[in-house]
């Protein structure tokens, strides 16, 4: 995994798929392939984040869409018990460890550390202790899963699966983007009742009103985005271990103290802070 600094949030193990003016029509699914039957899953809902609002108030929506639809006992609960069983508890992360998060998350991403003590209070609200330093982990998941996952001989085939993207033109040049999004298979089950579509309005930095899918909504992030009549992206996320040291625990946490930019905000600081909405000035700024 490579680490760069905030400022700079293109980083080497990640590929990015980018298509102009594409519409991610049949979004971001979480089943595996060998759950398809040859149907499309189910479309999930959409959810409207309106960033004229308080960050508190940002992905409150999104904790309330998936509680509509499911129990919290068949969604958030299991997927925080996996995550915590593998990703997090790969790294045997303490309370103190959570807080150096919390605090990094503060230090470094204001508006998205206000944006995940919103979807804390959401939670606390429907009756689900979530605490903020817990969400603050979430924010550097890709980083915990470097290590996690680190070398393919130890791992079996399904934990290699990978993020894959499709795309598909009809005579009248008319794109539609299909994603899916492969995980490993512990908790894969719980993230696709979590995964919604979005609708991101009132942006500023000129930014216009977009489309965004995923569940990592869960770490105030974006991972597919499409910006109509400019750009649709894709976040699919690699393991370079035969050229490339896995980092330590150790390293990660000393990376996130310096400040260096999280995976998972690659998309949020590339369009919120620098407003880049085009293609060409997307590839320059992810190949820094």
């Amino acid at each position: 995994m490579t680490f760069v600094t905030k400022s700079s949030s293109s980083f080497i193990a990640a590929l990015y798929l980018f298509l102009l003016g594409s519409s991610p029509r049949g979004v971001m699914s979480a089943i595996s392939a060998a759950e398809g039957d040859g149907q499309l899953p189910p479309e999930p809902p959409t959810v409207t984040i309106d960033m004229s609002e308080p960050p508190e108030e940002h992905f409150k929506p999104a904790v309330r869409a998936v509680l509509k639809e499911y129990a919290y006992e068949d969604t958030f609960e299991p997927l925080f018990r996996e995550f915590n069983a593998t990703v997090f508890g790969k790294e045997k992360l303490q309370d103190e460890d959570y807080d150096t998060l919390a605090d990094a998350a503060d230090k470094f991403f204001p508006t998205q550390a206000r944006e995940l003590r919103g979807i804390s209070e959401e939670f606390g609200t429907q009756g689900h202790y979530v605490s903020y330093p817990y969400l603050s982990a979430w924010l550097y998941a890709i980083e915990m899963e470097h290590i996690e996952y680190p070398d393919p001989s130890s791992t079996t085939a399904e934990d290699n699966n990978e993020c894959t993207a499709l795309l598909v033109a009809d005579c009248e040049g008319n794109v539609v983007q299909g994603r899916n999004m492969d995980r490993p298979p512990a908790y894969t089950p719980y993230a696709r009742p979590v995964t919604l579509n979005f609708d991101v309005v009132n942006n500023s930095n000129g930014v216009p009103d977009f489309k965004a899918s995923g569940f990592y909504w869960l770490a105030a992030s974006f991972v597919t985005v499409d910006i109509p009549g400019h750009l649709s992206m894709q976040a699919n996320y690699r393991y370079y271990p035969t050229y490339r040291e896995t980092p330590t625990k150790q390293d990660i946490f000393e990376y996130i103290k310096e400040g260096r930019a999280s995976a998972l905000q690659t998309f949020n600081e590339m369009i919120f802070e620098q407003g880049i909405i085009d293609f060409e000035p997307a590839v320059e700024y992810l190949s820094k």
